[in-house]
This record gives C-alpha cells, sequence and structure tokens, in this order.
C-alpha cells in the first residue's frame, strides 16, 4: 500500500472512532445509544435494539399533559437512519414527545403519491416510528397531500383519472382534485388505509389543503366543475352555464338566489369531504384518530365552512383536534404578529367546538434562524396562551430532510418553556368563559356581505379584523358566536353590522353599548339605518385625497398635552364624515391643513361610540395613536356593565377569563420591545382580594403585591418584552 492509501486509512479510523465518541448519548431511560457504521460511508445501519425492543413504555399522548410535537421529513434515503435518530435523541434531550411525520411533502413532493411509491415511504416511516416509540416517543401522521395545495408544474400520474377542480374562468388544474370525485376519493380511500393499517399513528392530520380556495393557480373563489355546476343548477332549478354563473354571482348586491346556491354547495361540499376521510381515519384497531390543520378565518368564511362538521366528520365524537394557523412564517414586528393573532388565530378558537383540543402551528418557513431567532420562538409559544392550548406542533426545521439542528436553539427554549404551559393549562379554563369587549362572529358571515361586483375575492369577510383593532389597542375582548347579547359593548366594525335584521339591530343598540367604525356606519347608510345613530347622512373622504388634515382632542388632554392632535391623512384608512340630526358628544375634531373644523371625529352617543375611520383588514396603524387610544379607552371604561380590563400602551394586550369556581385568570401579552417595570391596569368590574402570578421557569404559582384604587389595579410585578404573564385573581 503507498503512502497516501496509508493515509486515507488512518484518517477514516480517526473519523470512525470521532463518530462513535460523537453519538453516544444516554436516553431517560438510560440505555446508552451508539449508532452501527459502514466503514465505507460511516452511516448508520441501525437502532439500538435494547430501546426499540421496549415494549413498556407509553407512547400515547395524554392529552391532559402539555405536548410538544415536532413536525418533521424523513425521506426515504441514504440519511434517513441517520436522521432518525438524531430526531430522536433531540426529542429525548428537549422533552418532545410526540413526531408529526411528513411524508411527501414540500422540496421532495411529486403530486398526488401511487401506490408503487408508497412503499419506501413506509419502510422508512415504520423504521422511524419503531425507533421513536422505543424511546417512548408517540408517532403521528401529516401527508401533504389531500386535494393538493397547488400546481407546481405537477400533474395527475398515469393510472389518476380523477376529476380536478375547475375555477370560475373555466381553467381546469393539472392536479387540485375536486373532493366530491368518487374516482379521488376511492384512490385517497386506498392510499390512506395503507399509511394507516402500516404505521399505526397515533394522529393521522389533515393538511390545510382541506380548503375550497386559495389553490394556485386557479383563481379565488372555489370549483365549478361540472359536478359542482349541476349541483348548483339543482339548488335553483335552472341549467346555467359557467359564463352565466360567472355573471350571476359577480352580480352587485345582497346574496341573490345563486350566491346562495354557490355558498351552500360549497359548505356541503366540504362537510360530506370531512365525513369521508374521517370515515377511513379513526380506526379502532390501530387507535389512530384524525385531526385537523385549519387556515385563515376568512378563507374559511367564504367557503361558508360548518365548523362543526367539519371538524365533526374528520375528528372522533368527543375528540376534536385542531391546529390552528398563527400567522406567522417568519420573524416580523411583533406588534404586526399581535395584530394578525388577535385578527386570525382567536377567532378561530371561537370558530370551532368549545371542547376542541388545540395544537397551534408554530412554523419557521424560511428554516434559518435569520428568519426566526429563538427569542422570537419563545415570544410566540407563549403568546398562543389565550388560545387555551394543549402544546403546540413544530414545523421549525426545514422540509429538504435535514432533520433537527441543534445550534438553532429552539430545542431549549421549547424545554424551558414547558413547565410555565403546563402551569396555565391546569388551570383548566374554558374558551367561553373568556370575558370583555364582545366581538360577533358568525359562519354565515358570506352570505351577508354586500357584494360590490368586482370579482369573487371580495366576497373574502373582514369581519374578523375588529378583534385585531380591540384586542390590539389593549382591550380585553371576546369574540363569540353568541346570538343573544345584553349589557355588553359589542364592536360592529363592517360587515359586523349586516349579521344583524334592522329590528335585530335596534334591540342590538337598546341593550347594549355599540362600537362602530365608518365601514359599518357606510353599511347602516346603504341600509337606511343612520337613525340608529342619530345621523342624517354621510361623506365617505378618501385618505390622502380629501380636506381632512389632523384630527384634535376637544375635551381632555392626552399624554399630558392639551389640544393633542393625529393625522387623518395616512394609515387610518378613508374618513366617514357623519352629519348628526342633533349636537353630540364630540370627543375629537377633524380639520383641514389651514386649522378649519371641517367635521366632528370620534362621537359619543348614548348607545354607541362612532369611530369614523374605514378601517382595513391590513393595521391601520395611526388608529393606535394615542389621541384615538386614550378617548377610546376613557369613553369605554365607563360604559362596561360585565368586567373591562385595559393594559397602559398599544401593542399589549389583556385577556381575561372567569374561572368556573370563582377568580379570575388574566393574561398579559406583551408584543412590544420594552419591558413594564410593574403593570397598570384599568379595570372594571373587578375587585381583588389576593393576586399570583404563575412562575415560568418552575410553572410554580407565586404571591404578587398590588394595589387597587377605584377603577386602576397596579400589580408591582415585571413584564417582560415579548412574553405572555398570566395572572390569578381571587
Amino acid at each position: 500500500m503507498d503512502g497516501s492509501g496509508e493515509l486515507t486509512r488512518l484518517r477514516n479510523v480517526r473519523r470512525f472512532l470521532q463518530l462513535i465518541i460523537n453519538t453516544k448519548r444516554t436516553c431517560q431511560g438510560g440505555f446508552p445509544v451508539i449508532g452501527l457504521f459502514r466503514p465505507d460511508s460511516f452511516r448508520y445501519i441501525g437502532i439500538q435494539e435494547s430501546m426499540v425492543a421496549e415494549k413498556n413504555k407509553n407512547t400515547h399522548i395524554n392529552y391532559d399533559e402539555y405536548t410538544d410535537c415536532l413536525r418533521i421529513q424523513i425521506r426515504p434515503d441514504a440519511d434517513s437512519e441517520e436522521r432518525t435518530v438524531r430526531i430522536r435523541d433531540y426529542c429525548l434531550k428537549y422533552g418532545i414527545k410526540n413526531v408529526i411525520l411528513f411524508i411527501n411533502a414540500e422540496c421532495f413532493w411529486t403530486g398526488h403519491i401511487t401506490a408503487e411509491e408508497l412503499p419506501p415511504w413506509i419502510e422508512v416511516l415504520k423504521k422511524a416510528k419503531a425507533a421513536l416509540n422505543g424511546a417512548g416517543i408517540s408517532v403521528s401522521l401529516n401527508v401533504w397531500t389531500t386535494i393538493g395545495h397547488l400546481e407546481r408544474g405537477k400533474a395527475l400520474k398515469p393510472g389518476q383519472d380523477f376529476s380536478t377542480m375547475v375555477d370560475i374562468e373555466g381553467k381546469k388544474s393539472k392536479i387540485i382534485a375536486c373532493p366530491l370525485d368518487n374516482r379521488w376519493r376511492k384512490y385517497y380511500n386506498e392510499i390512506a388505509t395503507k399509511l394507516i393499517e402500516e404505521i399505526q399513528p397515533e394522529i393521522y392530520w389533515i393538511e390545510d389543503d382541506f380548503r375550497l380556495h386559495n389553490h394556485q393557480p386557479l383563481f379565488y373563489g372555489g370549483c365549478f366543475c361540472d359536478r359542482h355546476l349541476s349541483l348548483m343548477n339543482g339548488k335553483i332549478g335552472k341549467n346555467y352555464t359557467l359564463p352565466e354563473w360567472k355573471e350571476k354571482l359577480y352580480q352587485r348586491g345582497e346574496c341573490t338566489p345563486e350566491r346562495k346556491a354557490w355558498l351552500d354547495v360549497s359548505k356541503e361540499t366540504m362537510t360530506d369531504t370531512a365525513k369521508f376521510l374521517g370515515a377511513i381515519i379513526n380506526n379502532e384497531k390501530s387507535g389512530t384518530v384524525g385531526a385537523l390543520m385549519s387556515c385563515t378565518p376568512d378563507g374559511h368564511l367564504t367557503e361558508a365552512r360548518d365548523w362543526k362538521g367539519v371538524i365533526g366528520g374528520i375528528c372522533t365524537e368527543g375528540k376534536y383536534i385542531d391546529r390552528i394557523h398563527l400567522a406567522c412564517y417568519e420573524e416580523r414586528s411583533a406588534k404586526e404578529y399581535l395584530f394578525y393573532f388577535n385578527s386570525i388565530s382567536m377567532p378561530v378558537r371561537a370558530f370551532l367546538p368549545k371542547d376542541t383540543i388545540v395544537y397551534p402551528e408554530l412554523e419557521n418557513a424560511s428554516f434559518s434562524t435569520y428568519a426566526k431567532d429563538k427569542r422570537f420562538v419563545k415570544f410566540q409559544e407563549e403568546s398562543a396562551i389565550p388560545l387555551l392550548i394543549s402544546g403546540m406542533t413544530y414545523d421549525i426545521f426545514d422540509f429538504a430532510g435535514n432533520g433537527t439542528i441543534d445550534g438553532y436553539g429552539y430545542g431549549e427554549v421549547i424545554r424551558d418553556n414547558r413547565k410555565y404551559m403546563q402551569a396555565v393549562m391546569d388551570q383548566k379554563l374554558r374558551f367561553e368563559d373568556l370575558t370583555g369587549i364582545v366581538i360577533p362572529l358568525t359562519e354565515d358571515a358570506v352570505y351577508r356581505v354586500y357584494f360590490t361586483g368586482k370579482n369573487i375575492k371580495d366576497y373574502i369577510s373582514t369581519d374578523c379584523y375588529s378583534a385585531g383593532y380591540i384586542g390590539s389597542l389593549g382591550l380585553t375582548y371576546r369574540p363569540t358566536k353568541e346570538k343573544r347579547i345584553t349589557n355588553k359593548i359589542v364592536t360592529l366594525f363592517a360587515n359586523q353590522v349586516n349579521y344583524y335584521s334592522d329590528n335585530e339591530l335596534k334591540k342590538l343598540a337598546e341593550n347594549n353599548f355599540l362600537v362602530l367604525d365608518g365601514n359599518a356606519v357606510v353599511e347602516l347608510d346603504r341600509r337606511n339605518l343612520l337613525g340608529l345613530i342619530c345621523a342624517e347622512s354621510i361623506e365617505v373622504m378618501k385618505e390622502g385625497e380629501s380636506v381632512p388634515s389632523y384630527e384634535m382632542s376637544e375635551k381632555r388632554d392626552i399624554e399630558g398635552i392639551g389640544n393633542f392632535k393625529a393625522t387623518v391623512m395616512y394609515n387610518i384608512g378613508d374618513f366617514v364624515c357623519v352629519r348628526y340630526k342633533k349636537k353630540v358628544q364630540a370627543e375629537t375634531g377633524v380639520y383641514s391643513s389651514t386649522g378649519e373644523r371641517v367635521a366632528n371625529g370620534i362621537v359619543t352617543l348614548k348607545n354607541a361610540l362612532i369611530l369614523p375611520y374605514c378601517l382595513k383588514d391590513s393595521i391601520s396603524v395611526e388608529f393606535f395613536n394615542p389621541l384615538r387610544r386614550n378617548t377610546i379607552i376613557s369613553v369605554l371604561k365607563d360604559k362596561s356593565e360585565s368586567e373591562f380590563v385595559s393594559v397602559e400602551r398599544a401593542g399589549i394586550t389583556p385577556y381575561l377569563y372567569k374561572k368556573r369556581g370563582g377568580g379570575y385568570v388574566l393574561m398579559i401579552l406583551n408584543a412590544t420591545l420594552s419591558a413594564l417595570e410593574e403593570v397598570r391596569l384599568q379595570i372594571h368590574g373587578l375587585k381583588i382580594t389576593r393576586a399570583f402570578k404563575i412562575d415560568k421557569k418552575t410553572g410554580g404559582i407565586v404571591s404578587v403585591t398590588f394595589r387597587q384604587t377605584n377603577d386602576e389595579l397596579t400589580l408591582f410585578a415585571k413584564n417582560e418584552a415579548l412574553s405572555t404573564d398570566t395572572y390569578i385573581f381571587e
């Protein structure tokens, strides 16, 4: 052997010995784990047998225990065994008790997987499950394609002859399956049944591609294939062609028989398909149960989703499980994230059946620490506490099959937060016991939209953004589907006005204090109901294109400043000039650039607060200006007939839960970059005798000193930036 060959041999031996040293671990059960390698490639070729053979470990999810779920892909390739060991060791190191294994996902997505493509995946997933179960870790399955997310250049494969979705323009997808097609159903039944029988996952997750909308490159608006057109025509006894349906659906105005037929068929499509999926998934023999990954509420509202029907179809009776979208695939402004958490995640929680088990999605979609730092991951996990979660799904490592990456530091965050998250879960709160300003919601919102005749995407409801504005303003709120509301503060933003008939609106105004934005006032005008707010006419003035220049406080000092001013030219939406029938209590006035008073600004009526801005479903950031914030809170704190809590600044949301046995739990979500040295609250309807805080490190309950004087409460406890603290009041 020449010198170069000997040198190579010595290097290989050294690498082999170093690999053995690097892979020595001790698991929780005390078993040493040393991978076996082929000297030529130094790859793992086996999993520690004593660990795999351990049969007495509990590998089922304990739904009373806070459960972290790692969502990750192990691809059938030369690296699969090494990736499996690393994932197992990562979970053991950081206490992660469930792994959700992808199949045929993202980077390695080949379209609808065929029966011929399944065996390598099944072999790898079974080995991974054996290794993970042997370490006491339960395994769930996430088949990435149900009907399909988007095309990405893919098409149906030979033998896949099922019908695909068609959009309103007549474009037929190359791969997105129509969920009503019997050939697709036969195909999916065979694939899913095989996977469940072979792998026997703890949970079988239905991906969030289970939706009628948002399937690029199809135009937004559901399916208009021949089967769907036939069902829609059958609803109204017509025989319209697709171009005729397009004309009817684009017709300006309130819900027509045609739009109702389209929405009814959309709703029935999703509910029927959910039942079909649930019948496959929920398997007593394997112990597998179904769970749903849901998306944003606007998309689901547009398909008229029957939430109880859908989740009840997919899941087993009495065990509804949902992964709520947390609206943050990459690190963004925490205040912006807070707005969308309040606008998206909290309304979805309100739509779900009240006893649903929730594991929100914490995703790092760009899969680098540049995209999402570990500190932001910690903030995001804590921020989900108000949803009353039972754990979290972590899609934090890439789809490219690299496995876990310890250096990102996410594992320490997950591990170190667990005691705190468990302690909050142990309070056994119920979402229906959330209290505060009422944000009305209805699954039928899309039926009540006044359509402007542009395109189907305009059906997307912006109803949920009122929670974003009220919550991010710093006020306790409660999104709810309840219809009977009395003695509450109730928002009526935009289309929320149209949830109610004329008589229902009158009763709502008689029995509650209403908060209306400019969009709602425009809707009242359209319905000839301006009398409800003592108004006779309105004029909508375009943002940045009309006379109004600034708004000024006319009743109170703001931040210790008299005549405090704020812009109405940008970042607040169009201004609605309301002409009232009589003199009203103007909290602010609106002025031209030359100082001429041109209109009332914020107005207080006996039964309403009028915020004359057409607020957007993206953030109108000037809504949170101290002028508006202080004015709104000063008015509302005296109008509440129930518990009311506000914090000292925007970008911090309080969530107040009534405890069934008496007392309250208050969560303070701080999305600012500033810590509070003490927490100062304005309150109404609460009398505190003792206060406690859940310790972040230990999960223990510690006493907190406080001072309560009239409508102010000061908690002498620090609230860190980008964090959520949980207090218990007696």
